[in-house]
């Protein structure tokens, strides 16, 4: 069962063997009675229609009103979003132990996954505090250490406990801390499948390697303590009183190993105003001279007609630089002698463009010539069938008035066929 303190903000959660009434009553139990002890008595519980008639009773005997949710409808009760994040929070954690740990035993491990959850969220009646100090008090490390649930640990055996022979530490699984013990565990016990309180044993974390002393922090220790002791001699020593050269060579070695322990203070990672040093005013020229021709995205990646634009823009309006003198009919020839002050994407599409423009002008005199050629074509055609039809009709007409019409043959009809122009 989890249950979510609007108050607080405290995510509570209790396992159950079962979902039927007695099992219900039984974890609902288990999470008011600390609500009531720490003065956060519930005045109005939500909850979905799982709620069988001895829960019912139990809140109305204990002054709480209740209400029940539509099923499907998650919105209603503030706990579903509590829900996942107890979820997250939990399979986080058993993804965490060793691969031989036994998930069946995810259920001891959720006193650890509360408090800790708790530690993590903020306490609505003051932000100051955690939901777990709010509910709790202020936890104490010091008293209540904890460590990665499900880690294979190697508790040690008392001697009263152990045979002759036995050895002197067993293994063991971590799966919590011992809330009322000082500074110790709770283990599970795989050969007796049950809990128990340990005080002592070392850690064998299979995910996470776990810290040692290096030899250079032993060295380190080592001169500190050789330091003291030169510094600070013991007037009641049983040895011989050191001589002074020996004191003062003592007090050289001591200097040197200062000069090796003491680190460096690093500088703060962030200046104020104060600390920032007098910086020049005027900014100085830059480490790569500024061409004339601006290279950017959108003027690389315009099309030909955005550059036929561009260009004609351009040989319009007076240029910053000045094209040197090529007798030449190419209007584009001015903008390739000067590559040096244009960029070479928009000088490569000027070329383009200037083939692109000759191979459109060679078409159009193609197809104008084409068109020319079959204008005089139809012309000749219609001329010809012009003087076939007037012969004849001279012809005709002739038969009928021989005395008016002159003899066909004699009649001047001439075709001019149109010239093409190449």
């Amino acid at each position: 069962m989890i249950a979510y303190d609007y108050d607080s903000n405290a995510i509570l959660a209790e396992p159950m063997t079962s979902r039927t009434g007695p099992a219900l009553l039984a974890a609902y139990k288990c999470i008011h009675q600390p609500l009531t002890l720490h003065g956060l008595r519930p005045k109005l519980q939500r909850l979905d229609n799982e709620a069988s008639t001895a829960l019912k009773q139990y809140m109305l005997d204990e002054g709480v009103d209740f209400q029940l949710t539509p099923a499907g409808t998650h919105r209603h009760n503030a706990a579903e979003r509590a829900i996942r994040t107890l979820k997250n929070h939990f399979i986080a954690i058993l993804c965490s132990p060793d691969p031989e740990f036994s998930l069946h035993l995810w259920d001891r491990l959720s006193p650890q996954a509360l408090t800790t959850l708790n530690l993590l969220r903020g306490s609505r009646i003051n932000p100051k505090l955690s939901a777990y100090a709010q509910l709790n008090g202020a936890f104490d490390f010091n008293r209540t250490p904890m460590g990665p649930p499900g880690t294979r640990v190697l508790v040690h055996e008392l001697p009263e406990a152990r045979g002759t022979w036995a050895p002197h530490a067993v293994p063991r699984w971590y799966i919590g801390p011992a809330f009322e013990h000082y500074r110790c565990y709770r283990v599970y016990i795989t050969k007796t499948a049950n809990e128990r309180i340990a005080n002592t044993h070392v850690w064998y974390p299979s995910h996470v390697v776990m810290p040692k002393t290096s030899s250079a922090d032993a060295a380190t220790a080592a001169a500190r303590d050789l330091i003291y002791a030169s510094q600070n001699p013991h007037p009641a020593a049983p040895i011989a009183p050191l001589a002074d050269e020996h004191r003062q060579g003592l007090q050289t070695l001591a200097e040197l190993f200062q000069q090796v322990t003491t680190h460096p203070k690093p500088a703060p990672r962030v200046r104020f105003a104060d600390d920032q040093p007098n910086l020049p005013t005027t900014a100085g020229s830059p480490r790569v001279p500024p061409s004339s021709t601006a290279f950017t995205y959108a003027g690389a990646t315009r099309n030909r007609g955005q550059v036929r634009r561009e260009l004609a823009r351009q040989f319009k309006q007076p240029t910053v630089f000045s094209p040197k003198p090529v007798l030449t009919n190419n209007r584009f020839a001015p903008f390739f002698d000067d590559l040096n002050q244009c960029n070479r994407p928009v000088a490569q599409l000027a070329r383009l463009l200037d083939a692109d423009l000759k191979l459109q002008r060679r078409q159009h005199q193609n197809r104008a010539a084409l068109d020319r050629i079959s204008t005089t074509r139809a012309a000749n055609s219609a001329i010809a069938s012009n003087k076939k039809l007037t012969t004849c009709l001279l012809s005709q007409y002739h038969q009928f008035f021989p005395s008016q019409w002159p003899t066909p043959s004699l009649i001047p009809i001439q075709a001019h066929p149109l010239n093409i122009a190449t």
